[in-house]
């Protein structure tokens, strides 16, 4: 995972409704290089701004990423790592209510300096994952 330490500038996109975005993430290395500090903050007008933590669970033998979010509070998410360029956290099932039923999140490795976060979604279990939002980050 230490793929991802350093600052990256982001720009994208809401699919649905084509409104831009942009982000900045800080990604550090944390509690002797056990964890990753991950610390995200859209830029204006966009308010979403989460610190996540990204580890290795040794019981479970998977990657674990805890968000802490302004919008959702916190959410659990699990991977088993990269297959090929591709790492994925989820899917998360969401509660009855929610007008979605999963949610993940896919990072695809385009170079040494240069990523994309897909956060997909389904609103029923038959549906095939659509794209929430979409962002290219390039390495600062």
């Amino acid at each position: 995972m230490s793929y991802f330490i350093g600052q990256w500038n982001c720009s994208g996109e809401f699919p649905t409704s084509h409104k831009p975005i942009s982000s900045r993430i800080s990604i550090s290395s944390d509690l002797d290089g056990y964890w990753l500090a991950f610390r995200w903050d859209d830029n204006p007008p966009s308010q979403f701004h989460a610190l996540e933590l990204w580890g290795f669970d040794k019981a479970a033998k998977q990657f674990t990423n805890s968000i802490y979010d302004d919008f959702s509070g916190m959410r659990i998410f699990h991977s088993s790592g990269w297959t090929g360029d591709e790492l994925t956290w989820g899917p998360r099932d969401l509660p009855p209510n929610s007008p979605i039923v999963s949610e993940r999140f896919v990072f695809d490795r385009k170079s040494a300096k240069e990523f994309v976060i897909s956060w997909e979604v389904r609103r029923t279990q038959a549906q095939q994952w659509t794209v929430g939002d979409r962002l290219t980050c390039q390495q600062q």
